[in-house]
């Protein structure tokens, strides 16, 4: 009674506040916003099924906290439910349930079979402990004659293993069977041979090992509550008369129960019966016009699978009739008050039980809502209205009769005594009492928090249209047919009508007559005159909203618009082509034009051009001028003629031709001679050619092999101070290694004589030591040549052909300069390095041994010379060569290994920027002079030492 008064008021102060966040509805009506879940999921009430559904793609998630009250045995069941309900279609919907947490408790836990059969399975399988079973494959279960009941089941008589009073605690039939061994704490013999169990939970019952008493009898002991984890179930409902638009609606819903375990551990917990079930529900509901009161009914069969082992039906469950009613309330959007009927009533054959009770449940309660009932809360009273009262059973009190002798004795004939005889044994006598049970509770409540999606409605309909015309320039005369076709975007053409109204107007705004009024009018153009006349046409929709929140807009028009023009039979057809005497001319040439018109009437003709002259604008005949122009000219005849047409003048015609100029060919052009590599240079009054005279003659060879018709010209130089025919001597020489080595047609090769006429451009003495080579291709001659060919401003270049060549190598005269001394004073001899530079060695180098490390590099500017000094331990063997983009000159050493690392050395001023020190691999050491520019350089060697000098008159650098 405290717990009803407690929750009234709650209630109350829970309406009372909800009710000032009344506000007016804006989001269909109200029952669309107050959809949320049951305890078994699916919208609807807390155990009553609405006939409304969640829209496509909207979702509750609730979570609840159901307690209820069951007999036999006075149970208490609380749960945890999670479900989450989704919209499929506007019309159906799919949820799934998980009773995350249920426990079960037991007021009279004496009164439940459940204890009796869980005695058993302490001491093996009741199976075995209580068959052999009789039967069971059938519709009914099974008998177990071992301790069963006599009507079915496996489940034991309810007080079967019972205690009877007054026999020292201690049952009289072993739960192990026949032989096992007498337990105690069972509770009462009750009188009975049927079990008592609730069909939902039918081995509840958790009993306990407690341990042995004095005499070494087991003891036990019933555990009254337990939890743990419930069943899952998966339902779906369908929407079948829509409550929108009918004051009845209905819907067809069913589900599936998935057992969260079929263990024996998991039924006497009180956590499921182990078993699937399954089975549809129709549904009813009435609202009315404001959709504030709501009725709903459901009705639906359940059926429940029967509990087996070893395929033998050990328990025969009924099957379920679900009957509830419930009618809400809506406060408003925010608050809603409900009240329901659920009774489940157990149908079908099933296993007796001694106590077989419908449930009959009555809730009452209150839901809020917030965001247009996407967020929902709320609970309610729940009270079982044919809970078992308090009941009196018969049970069996036992006590121990001891009957003792009235003979006290007796003299014998001869005098003796006689002693009384022994007294019969104590004798145990059993009679029936009667034995009163209290009643349960009958008071539970369920409480729920959901949160979910609600479908707002969808944009007003905006119809848009696309006016079509069966042709946009009509004939007078000619019937025009308009047609509209109209969408909605958002709304399928089925469930969009339209409504249309035409207006056509002339280009002075008149309205003219249309026939019809759908989506399709014809207008008649007999009367009309020329011209451009517009089209309207104002498009009016209605949408159906049964698939959306129900007063959403549901009407709106657009106008679209489109034009046709009115005209007479068309304009004779003018054409023209234009013939020209000649299409590709050259630049000067005169081309004549004629213009062939085609058409009726009297035509007129215009020539324009984008080059040239013409001869005349007008006519059908012109002549173009080409001179001064060249590439293509465009010709334009323009054709007018004088036929009409409402009015306005016909249109002509126009027609073009191109004429391409061509320039005056200029004369053929003569081949340009080759410069291939060279010249190569040559010691004072030497002509012998090395290998690096060889490697540009092998470069001649090739290119002559690739052009068969091409000549060479080979020109021998020397110096004045040279012998004469020194020259010829070096072109020969150059000539006959072409010949004999590479096999060079010798009557390919032109050798020429000019000795000291032709001295280098820059007029340095080793400069003139040379032979040049020139490639004549096929077309160029000798005088090709010599227009190529440079000698330094002033000479007087001629061919000697009177010279003879110089025969042997004459001993080299002693040289007019000496070199620049540094270090030693012994005398240098000079000698060429790879690249043409000059490198001079002293006599001294022969009495050092090979470098093998690089000591210092130093570098300093003297008269305007930057001089480079790299210390040895030794004669160091060497290489030079310069590298273009950007100008450097490179010295490498090899054979040594330097104790600078890298460095560099900056220069301040001159013609160089940086000298770098490095090593790119072991066993060698480079040395980059960075110039700004080209510019010539020597290397002098003196013993451990070598020099550069960059910048100092001498041998031009990289000359070869």
């Amino acid at each position: 009674m405290r717990t009803f008064k407690t929750s009234t008021l709650v209630l109350t102060l829970l309406l009372i506040g909800g009710a000032a966040l009344a506000q007016e509805n804006r989001f269909g009506n109200i029952a669309e916003q107050q959809r949320t879940s049951t305890v078994l999921g699916g919208t609807g009430m807390f155990n009553t099924f609405s006939t409304r559904t969640l829209y496509k793609g909207e979702f509750n998630f609730a979570a609840f906290w159901n307690r209820y009250d069951r007999d036999p045995g006075g149970l208490r069941i609380d749960q945890a439910p999670f479900n989450f309900t989704v919209g499929l279609t506007n019309r159906w919907e799919l949820w799934v349930d998980w009773v995350t947490w249920q426990k079960t408790t037991s007021e009279n836990p004496l009164l439940l079979s459940g204890y009796q059969y869980n005695a058993v399975r302490l001491y093996g399988d009741p199976v075995q402990i209580l068959g052999p079973p009789v039967g069971g494959r059938g519709k009914s279960a099974a008998v177990f004659p071992g301790t069963g009941v006599d009507t079915g089941g496996i489940l034991p008589a309810l007080g079967r293993f019972g205690t009877p009073a007054g026999l020292n605690g201690v049952s009289t039939i072993s739960p192990a069977g026949s032989g096992g061994p007498l337990v105690s704490g069972l509770g009462p013999a009750i009188v009975s041979n049927q079990s008592n169990f609730f069909n939902d939970l039918p081995f509840f019952g958790v009993v306990d090992f407690l341990g042995f008493d004095g005499l070494g009898r087991p003891v036990l002991g019933t555990r009254e509550s337990a939890n743990g984890s419930g069943d899952v179930y998966v339902g779906s409902k369908y929407n079948l008369i829509d409550a929108n638009r009918h004051w009845f609606s209905m819907a067809l819903a069913g589900y599936v129960k998935i057992p969260i375990s079929r263990d024996d551990s998991a039924r006497a917990r009180g956590r499921t019966n182990g078993e699937y079930e399954y089975g549809p529900t129709l549904i009813l509901g009435q609202e009315t016009s404001s959709h504030r009161l709501r009725f709903y009914e459901n009705i639906g069969y359940i059926h429940i699978g029967d509990i087996k082992s070893g395929g033998v039906k050990v328990l025969d469950l009924r099957d379920k009739l679900l009957v509830s009613g419930g009618a809400s309330f809506a406060v408003n959007k925010h608050i809603e008050l409900l009240a329901e009927l659920a009774s489940t009533v157990y149908v079908g054959s099933g296993t007796l039980s001694l106590e077989r009770i419908n449930p009959l449940d009555l809730t009452v309660g209150a839901r809020f809502f917030l965001r247009d009932g996407s967020i929902a809360f709320g609970g309610g009273y729940r009270y079982a209205l044919n809970a078992a009262s308090r009941r009196t059973l018969s049970v069996l009190e036992c006590t121990e009769v001891v009957k003792s002798s009235h003979d006290n004795g007796s003299v014998s004939k001869d005098g003796g005594y006689c002693p009384p005889p022994t007294p019969p044994p104590p004798v145990i006598e059993c009679k029936p009492k009667t034995m009163e049970f209290g009643e349960g509770e009958r008071g539970g409540f369920v409480g729920f928090f959901s949160i979910g999606t609600r479908k707002g409605c969808p944009p007003p309909p905006v119809p848009s249209c696309t006016l079509e015309e069966s042709a946009s320039v009509v004939t007078r005369g000619d019937r025009l047919t308009l047609t509209v076709k109209p969408t909605t975007p958002g709304y399928p053409d089925a469930k969009a009508s339209y409504q249309y109204r035409w207006e056509v107007r002339d280009a002075q705004g008149r309205s003219v007559p249309v026939n019809g009024n759908g989506a399709t009018v014809d207008v008649s153009t007999a009367q009309f005159l020329c011209g451009r006349y517009s089209v309207s046409v104002t498009v009016s929709v209605s949408v159906e909203s049964i698939d959306h929140p129900s007063g959403c807009v549901s009407s709106g028009q657009s106008t679209c618009a489109s034009t046709f023009e009115i005209t007479e039979p068309p304009c004779p057809a003018v054409t023209c082509s234009i013939v020209a005497s000649a299409t590709t001319v050259t630049e000067g040439d005169r081309v004549s034009l004629r213009a062939v018109i085609t058409g009726p009437g009297r035509t007129t003709c215009t020539w324009t051009t984008t080059g040239g002259r013409l001869s005349s604008t007008t006519g059908t005949e012109v002549t173009l001028n080409t001179t001064g122009i060249t590439g293509p000219v465009t010709c334009q005849a323009m054709v007018t003629t004088d036929a009409r047409r409402c009015e306005q003048p016909c249109p002509g015609s126009s027609c073009v031709t191109t004429i391409t100029v061509q320039e005056i060919p200029p004369p053929p052009r003569r081949p340009e001679i080759v410069k291939p590599c060279g010249p190569i240079f040559f010691p004072f009054t030497s002509a012998r050619i090395n290998n690096e005279h060889k490697a540009c003659l092998d470069q001649i060879a090739l290119a002559l092999q690739q052009d068969p018709r091409a000549a060479l010209v080979i020109d021998g130089h020397r110096d004045s101070s040279e012998r004469v025919g020194i020259s010829l001597t070096r072109a020969n020489n150059a000539r006959d290694y072409l010949v004999a080595e590479k096999g060079v047609d010798s009557a390919r090769i032109t050798v020429r004589n000019f000795g000291d006429t032709c001295p280098q451009e820059k007029g340095e003495a080793q400069l003139n030591r040379r032979v040049e080579f020139f490639i004549l291709p096929e077309g160029a001659t000798i005088s090709d040549v010599d227009a190529a060919k440079r000698c330094r401003s002033g000479s007087r270049r001629r061919e000697i052909t009177d010279e003879e060549p110089a025969q042997g190598e004459p001993a080299r005269p002693s040289r007019t300069r000496r070199p620049e001394p540094v270090g030693e004073t012994a005398e240098p001899t000079n000698v060429y390095g790879r690249n043409g530079s000059t490198t001079v060695s002293t006599r001294s180098e022969r009495a050092l041994a090979p470098a093998s490390v690089v000591r210092s590099v130093s570098a300093r500017v003297i008269d305007g010379a930057l001089r480079v000094a790299v210390e040895t331990d030794g004669t160091v063997e060497f290489k030079d060569f310069t590298l273009t983009g950007p100008a450097r000159i490179v010295i490498d050493l090899a054979g040594v290994h330097s104790n600078l690392g890298s460095m560099t050395i900056p220069v301040v001023g001159g013609f160089v920027d940086r000298v770098r020190v490095g090593e790119p691999s072991p066993g060698a050491v480079r040395i980059v002079i960075d110039l700004r520019a080209m510019t010539r350089y020597r290397v002098t060697r003196e013993g451990a030492r070598l020099l550069v000098v960059v910048g100092e008159e001498g041998v031009a650098a990289g000359s070869r």
